[in-house]
């Protein structure tokens, strides 16, 4: 049949747009258009040690593949679970076998996490021969907190004395604030605080700087406080 470029009578749609049109309103139609697919972590903030649910929630219906994959630094993407619904089947990358699970409802668990499984994770949906990056998640992981305590040490120098008090805390991430006799710690000009907020390094100490001294250490899975310990300043 050959095709003929006679002018359209009204009410004739070029060819080439009702193509378009149609093909245009085969994706907005499409599951995989779906606005309401979102991906959810729960816990939104998960302890060392404990699993963790990535929630796949209104996923689309009539997909052809589901796949979970994690974005590494670099912008590497490494596929950790993928089903097929052509092989009728859900694999789970070898090297996260009993670590994870993909469920029906292609949710994946995440086994006694650790810190290198904090990051993003992400879906790829397949649908009629289409391909698309549909959402990403962040997981959050973190130490249990646990009761902090103080160090002491201080330096002498030419009479003038150093105090350095140290709260140690086990992940980086932990967030850590000072106390001064039951009040939120005024840092003064011979103050200064280090190695995230986890010294207080205190030059020259002064008779003023005596009293008892608190640190807490915080994530979003808890606050603790250490006890109080006295710091005596003998001199000026």
């Amino acid at each position: 049949m050959e095709l003929t470029s006679a002018p359209l009578h009204k009410g004739q749609v070029p060819w080439r747009g009702l193509l378009l049109t149609v093909s245009l309103l085969t994706y907005w139609n499409s599951p995989i258009a779906a606005q309401d697919f979102t991906l959810e972590a729960v816990p939104p903030n998960v302890a060392v040690g404990n699993n963790v649910l990535l929630v796949a929630h209104s996923v689309p219906p009539h997909i052809s593949i589901f796949n979970w994959f994690r974005v590494f630094s670099g912008d590497m993407k490494l596929i950790v679970a993928s089903y097929s619904r052509d092989l009728n089947s859900t694999k789970i990358n070898r090297a996260y076998r009993g670590k994870m699970t993909m469920n029906d409802d292609k949710s994946l668990l995440i086994r006694d996490v650790s810190k290198d499984d904090a990051g993003e994770y992400g879906t790829v949906l397949g649908f009629n021969n289409k391909t698309e990056k549909i959402q990403s998640v962040e997981l959050h992981v973190y130490y249990p907190v646990t009761i902090p305590f103080i160090q002491v040490n201080q330096t002498i120098d030419k009479d003038l004395v150093s105090v350095f008090l140290n709260c140690p805390s086990m992940d980086i991430n932990n967030s850590i604030h000072w106390f001064f006799k039951g009040q939120s710690l005024r840092i003064t000009n011979r103050m200064r605080l280090i190695e995230n907020n986890s010294t207080l390094e205190i030059f020259p100490a002064r008779r003023e700087d005596s009293g008892n001294y608190k640190c807490a250490v915080s994530n979003p899975l808890g606050s603790k406080k250490s006890d109080p310990i006295q710091l005596d300043i003998i001199g000026e």
